[in-house]
């Protein structure tokens, strides 16, 4: 979809990452299909059911390194960088094999285009609520400034010296 916000237009796209790992490369491919040819402020989200390394997991057999691959891929293709984030990063966790894992399957990035115009902007995951998977909240921030806590004002000094 294409948003505006504010005097900014840019395209969102929201992922629903195909679970059966057969089907999987078919989505990567048709993402990075788009994202070769766009320049455009470019932002995705969602489940993408997907993770880019052994240490986004927790739990469960270690997949081979040749398995992340194409998600890998698409993202480079299309320019993603993960954006920065706070919370617990392991969205996702469930019973598979018979063992508890955890996987960090939901999250949110931004192209080149869309890093620029938002470089203050952040995901935060947080708690679940009814589903086995945490919520990502995008903060869109154009600003890189961070604030460092709040500033309390104590009258008590008011009149003090220094």
């Amino acid at each position: 979809m294409q948003v505006q916000y504010g005097e900014v237009r840019f395209f969102l796209s929201c992922i629903y990452g195909e679970p059966s790992s057969e089907r999987k490369e078919i989505v990567w491919e048709r993402l990075a299909r788009i994202g070769v040819s766009r320049k455009e402020k470019w932002c995705l989200i969602g489940d993408f059911n997907e993770i880019l390394n052994n240490d986004e997991k927790i739990g469960g057999p270690l997949r081979s390194e040749e398995s992340f691959k194409p998600f890998g891929d698409m993202l480079s293709a299309c320019g993603m960088e993960e954006l920065e984030s706070s919370g617990i990063r392991f969205t996702w966790a469930g019973m598979r094999w018979k063992k508890w894992i955890q996987s960090c399957l939901d999250r949110a990035f931004g192209n080149r285009a869309w890093l620029r115009e938002f470089p203050g902007s952040n995901q935060r995951f947080l708690a679940k609520r009814g589903s086995d998977h945490r919520p990502v909240l995008l903060k869109l921030q154009a600003s890189q400034t961070k604030t460092r806590g709040q500033l309390l004002f104590g009258k008590k000094f008011l009149f003090q010296p220094g």
